[in-house]
């Protein structure tokens, strides 16, 4: 259930920025001075490359997001139902990067796709035509697709073709996702508009702002089915009547299948155009920055890299790019030299080597696509599983020698074909590159009682591994004698086996010298999904999270959450902040290092703002000191940025996050740090600031909902209701929540935190819920399960209601016990846990569970 609602809120990328990748590239030597003499931005120094790359990942994933508009296009493989582009170049970004893990900035790589097949020279010429002030349609047309067929069908139903391919993908999400959550919300699997009905129930804003049409999602039911019979090669008679059928009867719906590459082409000119004309981006040079990142991230070769600076009008920069560059004796020698020294070249690799050479926590290595040969015959693969894989094993490769991370690849077995990929690769440009890539992915291949998404058909499937938990622990088994019990893991075992894998897996590859656990899957959790565990387990170092492995049906990645350690002084933050090439090296969490010892260090605005979009946002405490400086300095134009922390921050399966994010906002709610537009967009995008969402968010409740009540903003709370599936609260305020309740139209689950009987009756009333499947918890310090009201309102109510007792009235056991056989036997529907009972307690409603042989009884205990 919770994978389905975090698909349908935007949910599902939690933490959703990664790792930096320093493996694009090497530290060039002498290449920044080059470009220094030529007429381009400093922008495009290699040096800059980092700070750029993390500004585009921000902007990919912090950008301006929200809920869909349908004249801006939406990337399929990029669909998050609340976090659509809001502009034109948001847009642009997300067609160029569709990123779908929402971890790693990729670049497109979608065969069908007409950009895929778009060169470095082309890119490189059109970077040029954008930065002049006149650039039509006709440019860009002959300058990347001049074969393209834009005629007048595609511009008139250009906007038809937009809304198609987003709500078929939001129909192929339901199909594939939502079907067995239909009961949740008590609807008819065989009801002929059960997806609508499905998607109207958790996500109503979208019909209340005409934005779908009834049973609109239905119809692409029959448009999937459409598609997949002009995909045939060789379609039977049957299928081809059925196509023909289908297509009398929706022929603009085969138009923009059999022409989608036209429509594709059109959109991203579309697009381009259009972000041109935008102004106020999070980016200066938005457009120019976008393009320029693409090549850094899609063309890797020191060919293809001297190849573009030439066409841009530089010196070759081809011979530098193969030559040497800096290694770690350069590091430790800059290292020692004082800062204003250092040129840019240099200050990047003091800020970016420390991940090459000393980070105890590796570079996740980003999934791509991976060329292998199979019976003589070359494939493409996404490669997501197989880079996951490869990132967790470099924790065992990883050895530090000399003061220095070095790859060793005897501590893998002899017989493993590990070894011989550990003794190839052994740098971090190697391993980056697109021959680890290949090489990688071909050691996978048709691995023992691995599962495989290809070929399709009929043929046994032997390459690229299919996603999931389980099939990942077979791999491991397979390529390493010591793990080789994983083999035999499946849907028949329960949680021990699963728990004994999980710790074998982290003594194996992570150092002994810190205490490594993990987590994701509980005891009591059913986790098996279609033979395959599908859950993001994180791997924890001295109990902080430092890898989040994420397994879905159709995706896997693997995000470092550990942040990069070096730090700069307030002298070194102050002397940064006032050079234009080294601000962008600084980060907001330098900055905090910096304000440590005095006042807050007095930067430009526009410092500020190259700041703030350069940021690793990795750590929770980046993300608040991003939200304050953005919004406590009122830098109005990052403000989109500001909402997606909050956003990312509010969505985070932590505690601890969810406490800091929430008494931050409350205090800036409560300091008027935020405008009131901007804390109701806030509020509206983040159910889980008031303790709405599936989380357990007792604190956020407690902050933020008081401190809406202290500053008379219940209309606040009333404008979000209609959206939130929770509630909770500790009653404090009865008059304000007897008002405020009637407005949670949506609730499945209502959590009550009352002191006694009579504060529940004077919040609910005798009225009943309306809301179907809704889940009562009820917190009583003072439960009396006799009481003629309370009974009466257990009557009258047709859900489940859990009551957690703190204590019972009634000191008497005996007498507690007959209360209690006397509650369970007369509601049936009525759950009484037992978490918050003192020992004793528990121990007398034990037995009387167990007396009344409940078939939770050994859940409750």
């Amino acid at each position: 259930m919770k994978r389905f609602i975090n698909f349908l809120f935007g949910l599902s990328f939690l933490f959703s920025t990664s790792t930096f990748a320093i493996g694009d590239g090497k530290f060039y030597k002498g290449a920044d001075s080059v470009v220094a003499q030529s007429s381009l931005p400093l922008f495009y120094q290699p040096s800059q490359r980092f700070s750029l790359i993390q500004s585009l990942r921000n902007a990919r994933f912090f950008g301006n997001q929200g809920i869909w508009r349908p004249e801006i296009p939406v990337h399929i493989q990029a669909l998050e139902v609340n976090a659509a582009p809001q502009s034109y170049t948001d847009s642009l970004l997300q067609l160029l990067f569709p990123s779908p893990d929402g971890v790693n900035l990729t670049p497109n790589q979608a065969n069908s796709d007409p950009l895929q097949q778009v060169g470095i020279e082309k890119i490189a010429q059109l970077i040029k035509l954008s930065s002049h002030s006149q650039l039509t349609e006709t440019d860009i047309l002959n300058c990347l697709f001049p074969d393209a067929k834009i005629d007048e069908e595609i511009r008139t139903s250009y906007l038809a073709f937009l809304r198609y391919e987003f709500l078929r993908q939001i129909f192929q999400q339901l199909n594939e996702e939502g079907i067995r959550f239909l009961s949740i919300f008590d609807i008819d699997p065989e009801d002929p508009q059960k997806y609508s009905k499905l998607f109207d129930k958790v996500l109503p804003e979208y019909k209340r702002q005409g934005l779908i049409r009834e049973n609109e999602i239905e119809e692409h039911a029959l448009a999937n089915r459409m598609s997949q019979l002009i995909s045939l090669k060789k379609p039977s008679k049957k299928q081809s009547s059925e196509l023909e059928d289908l297509k009398a009867q929706f022929p603009q719906i085969f138009s923009f299948e059999t022409r989608r590459a036209d429509f594709l082409t059109f959109r991203f000119v579309d697009t381009l155009l259009k972000a041109k004309q935008e102004s106020g981006y999070l980016l200066e040079n938005p457009i120019e920055k976008t393009l320029l990142g693409y090549i850094w991230l899609k063309f890797k070769m020191p060919e293809e890299r001297g190849k573009f600076y030439k066409f841009m009008g530089t010196d070759d920069l081809t011979d530098i790019f193969k030559a040497e560059g800096y290694d770690f004796t350069d590091y430790q020698k800059i290292k020692q030299q004082p800062l204003d020294t250092l040129d840019a070249e240099q200050l990047a690799l003091l800020k970016y080597g420390y991940d090459c050479f000393e980070n105890p926590f590796p570079t996740t290595i980003p999934y791509g696509k991976a060329a292998i040969t199979i019976a003589k015959k070359e494939a493409i693969i996404s490669d997501c599983v197989e880079s996951s894989l490869l990132s967790l094993l470099l924790y065992k490769a990883r050895q530090l020698k000399e003061e220095c991370y070095q790859i060793v690849a005897d501590v893998f077995p002899e017989n493993s074909p590990l070894r011989d990929f550990f003794e190839r690769y052994t740098t971090s440009e190697q391993l980056f590159s697109q021959g680890a890539h290949d090489y990688f992915a071909q050691i996978l291949t048709q691995l023992e009682n691995v599962e495989y998404l290809k070929p399709s058909g009929n043929a046994p499937k032997t390459y690229e591994v299919k996603p999931g938990l389980i099939n990942s622990l077979h791999v491991f088994g397979a390529l390493i004698p010591e793990l080789s019990s994983f083999l035999h893991l499946s849907e028949e075992n329960g949680f021990p086996e699963i728990s004994e894998a999980m710790n074998t897996l982290c003594s194996y590859l992570f150092p002994d010298d810190a205490s490594w656990t993990w987590s994701g899957i509980d005891e009591d959790d059913n986790f098996f999904e279609n033979g395959d565990i599908y859950e993001t387990i994180s791997f924890n170092r001295d109990q902080e999270a430092v890898l989040c492995w994420k397994h879905d049906p159709q995706h896997t990645s693997l995000e470092c959450l550990a942040g990069n350690a070096k730090r700069f002084s307030r002298e070194e933050s102050e002397f940064m902040g006032k050079k234009p090439l080294l601000n962008c090296f600084l980060d907001l969490m330098d900055l905090s290092e910096a304000t440590k010892s005095g006042p807050p260090l007095d930067f430009e605005p526009q410092v500020l703002s190259t700041i703030l979009t350069s940021t690793d946002y990795r750590s929770a405490e980046a993300k608040i000191h991003g939200m304050n400086y953005i919004f406590g300095l009122n830098l109005e134009n990052l403000n989109p940025l500001g909402f997606s922390l909050v956003r990312n921050l509010a969505d985070a399966d932590e505690g601890s996050i969810n406490d800091q994010i929430a008494s931050q906002f409350s205090y800036m709610i409560r300091n008027k740090l935020l405008s009131e537009p901007d804390a109701r967009k806030i509020l509206r995008e983040n159910h889980s600031l008031l303790g709405l969402s599936w989380l357990d968010e007792k604190n956020l409740c407690d902050f933020v909902t008081n401190a809406l009540l202290e500053t008379n903003h219940e209309d606040w709370i009333i404008e979000v209701a209609p959206k939130c599936l929770r509630f909770s609260s500790n009653g404090n305020q009865t008059e304000s929540l007897r008002t405020l309740l009637p407005h949670f139209s949506s609730l499945l689950i209502l959590e009550l935190y009352l002191d006694n009987l009579k504060s529940l009756e004077e919040i609910v009333g005798r009225n009943t819920f309306n809301t179907q499947n809704l889940v009562i918890g009820l917190h009583l310090k003072a439960f009396d399960p006799t009481s003629p009201w309370f009974n009466e309102w257990l009557h009258g109510q047709k859900k489940d209601v859990s009551i957690l007792p703190y204590s019972f009235v009634d000191p008497d056991p005996d007498s507690m016990t007959d209360q209690l056989i006397q509650l369970l036997t007369t509601h049936p529907k009525v759950t009484i846990g037992c978490g918050y009972l003192k020992e004793e307690d528990q121990e007398t409603v034990g037995a009387v569970l167990r007396s009344l042989g409940s078939p939770k009884e050994e859940e409750e205990e």
